[in-house]
């Protein structure tokens, strides 16, 4: 797991909606994980090409209340890692 907490910010969180996901270092996404709190993949996101919008919205109209983890994979292959609580 990358050693930068902090190099994306989630907002609004808790949520029940949508949410954003702010790229504080221009990282370049390669895929973002939506895992419940089994562990399951709920959500897959896939950019067309690596992603380093400063901001990046997700659609939580489908999710049911609860604790998600939200795992951002870069080109490099570092994971980061977010908790999200939809309420």
């Amino acid at each position: 797991m990358a050693s930068k907490p902090n190099s994306f910010d989630l907002y609004p969180n808790p949520s029940f909606d949508i949410v954003t996901l702010n790229n504080l270092e221009e990282i370049q996404i390669k895929e973002i994980y939506i895992y419940d709190i089994t562990g399951r993949l709920i959500k897959n996101i896939k950019p067309k090409i690596a992603q380093t919008d400063l901001n990046v919205t997700i659609d939580l109209y489908d999710f049911t209340e609860g604790y998600y983890i939200l795992t951002i994979l870069d080109v490099n292959g570092e994971r980061y890692q977010k908790e999200l609580l939809i309420k």
